[in-house]
């Protein structure tokens, strides 16, 4: 019984010295830095180009703008690409994506919708010189194609887009674009 008292009163007291030990704050996750290299898409950009024909239609002179920003804690980039719609080009097409960080693959990993209804999810090492290659698949309905969207910087205010997919194992160019990002009103005019 005497044993058991004192095991009692070193539990008693075990505990009141953890009570005064408090838990350790949860450090705030950061972004990868992997992740810095996105930060080029950043801002508003407006395209000019052409969708080349096609399974998925005929040739066209494309005009899109684009939007992107760092969005949910700095943890991805979120962005829109719009096309307008002109007599050449009267279905245009509107695609949403998200980049993040992808630890376990150690890759930057991009999901992306479009207005007719595909998807796409592509992983790409990150800028390797002056390009940015994500590769991957997409869905239309029931088909499936391998995607490769190719990014190439053309200094720090223009880049090059080029879309391909793969059509009966062969890669085919389906569309290209060079994307010149938008100066704000007060900064052109500053520049004068």
């Amino acid at each position: 019984m005497k044993k058991i008292a004192i095991l009692a009163v070193l539990a008693l007291a075990s505990t009141a010295f953890a009570d005064d030990k408090k838990p350790a704050a949860m450090e705030m996750p950061k972004p990868a830095a992997e992740l810095s290299g996105v930060k080029f898409f950043v801002g508003d950009f407006n395209c000019t180009g052409k969708s080349f024909a096609s399974p998925m239609g005929p040739e066209h002179a494309t005009k899109a703008t684009v939007k992107a920003k760092m969005d949910l804690n700095g943890f991805f980039l979120s962005g829109r690409y719009q096309e307008t719609k002109t007599a050449g080009n009267p279905m245009p097409v509107t695609f949403a994506f998200v980049w993040g960080w992808d630890a376990m693959a150690k890759k930057i990993a991009g999901t992306g919708q479009d207005s007719f209804g595909g998807m796409a999810t592509q992983t790409s090492a990150g800028w390797e010189g002056d390009k940015m290659v994500f590769t991957g698949d997409a869905v239309w309905g029931t088909d499936k194609s391998a995607v490769r969207d190719t990014f190439t910087k053309k200094g720090e205010n223009e880049l090059v887009h080029l879309g391909e997919m793969q059509v009966k194992g062969q890669w085919t160019s389906l569309d290209e674009e060079t994307c010149t990002r938008a100066m704000k009103a007060t900064t052109k005019a500053a520049k004068k």
